[in-house]
């Protein structure tokens, strides 16, 4: 049987850098479910649009191989050497409510695997402004229209005032340039994430920010807030392995 997360707050996670010459760590086993059922509602809104000849980014901790996914294929692995590896369980279940074909939004949808992050591979040089940029470029080199970015980092005001961003802005620049859609993950609340803080990439003006929804009408109390807003918790998603 193919793996299958359960329930997941996925919108909005952000992966802290690890010290220098910290150790590789053990990737995460999730816990298996059942596949779920298709959702009827998921059903009607493929009447409208079921992704084909879309290519969506991925950029996140990798998206592994899985019979839910039709169509996907790598872009660069910033983190070891293969993006088609998932250690953290994260951006196959990300891959899997966009373009899943029991429960994904648009399962005809190409899938670009963009591992930019990982809390699994301590000494390397990835999950940071400067690799996000590169894998922004990667995911246009790719041809991909739409970038999503679930994966953030939240930094105090003071402290992002001094990051050089150019960077950044120059290659979300080029995202709008090409007619491409910049989704992002709002950012999740707490003591190193609070109401003010500045979110990358979800803060920048071409960048639609993403908050997590409780329900149809609540804003989940672990999310920040923004402009749009979607179901914050998938009631099942793909695992790797």
């Amino acid at each position: 049987m193919k793996r299958w997360l359960p329930a997941l707050a996925l919108l909005g996670c952000s992966l802290a850098p690890a010290p220098a010459g910290a150790q590789d760590v053990a990737c995460a086993v999730p816990a298996l479910v059942d596949k779920p059922p298709a959702d009827a509602a998921t059903d009607e809104l493929r009447r409208f649009s079921t992704g084909a000849g879309v290519r969506v980014a991925v950029i996140d901790t990798g998206v592994a191989p899985h019979p839910e996914i039709a169509h996907l294929r790598p872009g660069r692995d910033f983190v070891a050497s293969d993006a088609l590896m998932d250690c953290d369980n994260h951006g196959t279940a990300v891959a899997g409510i966009i373009a899943g074909r029991t429960l994904g939004i648009a399962p005809e949808a190409e899938i670009i695997s963009v591992r930019q992050t990982s809390a699994h591979y301590r000494d390397v040089d990835a999950g940071n402004l400067h690799t996000l940029t590169d894998a922004i470029h990667n995911a246009l080199d790719e041809g991909a229209s739409v970038l999503n970015i679930s994966v953030v980092s939240c930094l105090e005001p003071a402290f992002a005032s001094r990051l050089d961003a150019s960077g950044l802005t120059a290659a979300l620049h080029r995202a709008e340039q090409q007619g491409a859609v910049v989704v992002a993950a709002a950012g999740n609340a707490g003591p190193d994430c609070e109401p003010g803080f500045e979110v990358f990439p979800a803060h920048f003006p071409t960048v639609l920010a993403v908050a997590a929804r409780a329900d149809a009408h609540t804003v989940a109390s672990y999310s920040l807030p923004a402009e749009l807003s979607a179901t914050g918790t998938a009631a099942a998603a793909p695992a790797p392995g």
